[in-house]
């Protein structure tokens, strides 16, 4: 009898407690809301809550209104997080009890802007007014290899972006990496981009008012290696007929361009070589009047440009920059000044050798304050024609024989030493130097 009275007494107990058991561990719901300061809703916070006991880690994200909403959870202690871009990182520890969780809201503080400033040396900065001209334009590597040019020769191209008020007698001003030269001569492959200043009131250059045009070469890559190679060819096997000759003038022109660059030994130096040859064999029509009639003939002149560019630039450290560039030209040309009323013995070869080696050391002493220093040697031989044997013959608007006139010989070697410091200060830059050549 005592043992059925105790056996009823734990049946009936343990119908008693398995409920309470069973409310102790059913899953509980987190929901809340994440906000600013100001109340509005904060959608893509990231939040996580962690279990202080087990280290489990729930995560989400806020929805459009900022909600949120973790299920399944067990009652016990847990650390909230909650992340957004903008502001600061928040944490709350929470306990979670058995009974239903009411909303909880999450207030994010704007976070407090934080600014490092790395001051780096960028050796494609020329001191340059172009930048913040208005009257200023940029073309990049890509805009200048779709431009129509002939045989990759964008000098003539680019006088006509240059107003003519602002050409000089001597024509347009050119600096290549800061360094004013004569002439632009070199593979369009070494251009980096081109800056066309044609308002430029600077007194830091030879010509204050003058059209100007600044180039900036490409430097090789410090990480990895990188090259192109291009052909470009034209035949008159397409050609329309010319109306002043009797048949299509012969016309073949190749044009080879090839780049490399990349790092040399030690990470700190790099290298970039561009060369391009062209091969021009086209034809020049004469029609011409002559004392024995009509005269129309196609005569072959041959075009033969070589050249190359190379630059190799040195870091020391991130503040302090120096390159070397060096660039080479032989061009020649056969039956020069031929066409229209000029006879074949009128033909002239004309040709034109140089040299050039440039270095350039810049330091930056503050973010403020920079020096550069320039050095530039040049050598060039140009030739046109030979001394006449006969005088010539002209006959307005019928014909011109006998040998040319035309004959010159020029050669030059120049230096140009060059040393300034610029100072800015706020809105202002004030540039120190001297020059001597």
């Amino acid at each position: 009898m005592t043992d059925r009275f105790y056996s009823v007494i734990y049946t009936l107990s343990g119908f008693a407690i398995a409920p309470m058991l069973v409310l102790a561990q059913s899953p509980v719901i987190l929901t809340g809301v994440v906000e600013d300061e100001s109340g509005a809703a904060v959608a893509g916070a990231k939040i996580a809550l962690v279990q202080q006991i087990s280290s489990q880690t729930e995560e989400t994200t806020s929805g459009e209104t900022g909600s949120f909403r973790f299920e399944d959870l067990s009652p016990g202690n847990y650390l909230l997080k909650a992340e957004a871009s903008g502001f600061d990182p928040y944490e709350e520890v929470l306990t979670i009890r058995s009974q239903e969780t009411k909303p909880f809201t999450i207030k994010l503080k704007v976070g407090s802007v934080k600014a490092q400033v790395t001051v780096t040396l960028d050796d494609e900065d020329e001191v340059s007014t172009s930048e913040s001209n208005t009257s200023s334009m940029r073309i990049s590597n890509d805009l200048l290899g779709a431009l129509p040019t002939d045989a990759e020769d964008v000098v003539p191209l680019l006088d006509r972006f240059i107003f003519p008020g602002a050409r000089s007698a001597e024509g347009t001003a050119i600096l290549v990496d800061g360094v004013e030269v004569a002439e632009m001569d070199m593979p369009s492959a070494a251009i980096s981009r081109i800056r066309i200043n044609r308002n430029p009131y600077s007194a830091a250059y030879q010509s204050p008012g003058t059209g100007r045009v600044e180039v900036s070469t490409k430097r090789g890559h410090r990480s990895h290696y990188e090259g192109s190679l291009a052909i470009y060819a034209r035949n008159s096997l397409f050609d329309a007929r010319n109306a002043f000759a009797k048949s299509t003038p012969d016309s073949d022109r190749r044009l080879v361009q090839a780049k490399f660059g990349g790092p040399l030994p030690g990470r700190r130096s790099s290298f970039n070589v561009a060369a391009e040859r062209l091969m021009n064999n086209e034809s020049a029509v004469v029609n011409a009047l002559t004392l024995s009639g009509p005269f129309t003939m196609n005569v072959p002149t041959h075009e033969r440009r070589y050249r190359t560019f190379t630059r190799v630039q040195w870091w020391p450290t991130e503040l302090h920059t120096l390159y070397a560039t060096y660039d080479f030209k032989d061009k020649s040309r056969e039956n020069d000044k031929l066409g229209g009323f000029n006879l074949p013995e009128q033909g002239i070869r004309t040709s034109e050798f140089g040299h050039r080696a440039t270095l350039r050391d810049t330091v930056l002493f503050s973010r403020n304050v920079r020096n550069e220093l320039f050095f530039t040697f040049q050598k060039e031989e140009q030739r046109s024609g030979s001394p006449a044997t006969a005088p010539a013959i002209l006959v307005k608007e019928a014909f011109t024989g006998g040998p040319s006139q035309s004959f010159g010989r020029e050669k030059k070697e120049t230096f140009d030493l060059a040393d300034t410091l610029t100072r800015a200060r706020g809105r202002h830059s004030f540039v120190f130097g001297g020059r001597f050549r």
